[in-house]
């Protein structure tokens, strides 16, 4: 059985090149709860490897093929969107009370065995609902299936998703003149900007990608843009066929 903990720090070692390749600092699972990368640092630059390629596993040393098989983060942001990191989750219970961080992880054949909490408690796959990249869901006893939306206690509930949309701008423009200026809006029909496609990526400020470039927009990126303040962004930088900026005001004189 693998351990995150004994994974971490550990070396990894190519067996054909005869040589140290860097050190484990991270973990990525997938969909199915199955450990699918291991991150490494060398040299100051991210790789990831997938755990296919691991050949020694939960020994002193991680050993590799070779050098092919390491993996630049960044080229491989696009896969790492379906993947969630494991430890230092905080976990939750489906009452949205907060049970702890994710000390450590076992895995039985790359799939998840059984966490471990800061605070000493132990769930096994069975007691887990969900792992996002944000916290992770753990269902009491004899309780089962999916969610599609979740709300930890004192977190306060998001609006509703309305066909309509109108984000407000900080920034306000001069319209007539410099003494009228006008709070800028943008309204958005949400159905219409479905099928509108990105020019540029859009980012978070912690650097997570929402939307990539060149990508159809789906209700998943319009509302994960919402929740980081970026809907503004995600409807300026994709095409604006049907997007229509109004300007409002209280009262305008003549």
């Amino acid at each position: 059985m693998l351990q995150c903990s004994k994974l971490m720090s550990k070396i990894v070692i190519s067996i054909y090149d005869c040589q140290e390749m860097g050190k484990v600092d991270f973990f990525y699972i997938a969909k199915g709860l199955k450990l699918k990368y291991v991150q490494i640092l060398h040299n100051g630059l991210t790789y990831l490897i997938a755990t296919r390629d691991l050949i020694a596993r939960d020994k002193d040393c991680i050993t590799i093929r070779n050098a092919s098989v390491l993996h630049l983060k960044d080229t491989l942001d696009c896969q790492l969107l379906g993947c969630s990191t494991i430890l230092g989750i905080k976990c939750y219970s489906i009452d949205g009370e907060y049970l702890g961080a994710i000390k450590d992880a076992y895995f039985d054949k790359l799939v998840l065995a059984k966490l471990v909490l800061t605070n000493g408690q132990e769930y096994t796959k069975k007691d887990v609902l969900q792992i996002s990249q944000d916290l992770c869901i753990i269902s009491a006893a004899g309780q089962s299936g999916r969610i599609s939306s979740y709300r930890p206690k004192g977190v306060p509930r998001p609006k509703a998703d309305y066909n309509n949309i109108t984000v407000e701008i900080s920034n306000p423009i001069n319209a007539k003149s410099a003494t009228n200026t006008l709070p800028q809006k943008i309204v958005c029909d949400i159905p219409t900007l479905l099928h509108r496609t990105t020019t540029k990526a859009i980012l978070a400020n912690n650097g997570e990608v929402i939307v990539r470039a060149f990508t159809k927009l789906t209700r998943e990126h319009i509302n994960k843009a919402r929740m980081y303040g970026k809907l503004y962004e995600l409807m300026k930088y994709s095409n604006a066929d049907s997007c229509t900026q109004i300007l409002t005001t209280s009262h305008i004189s003549n």
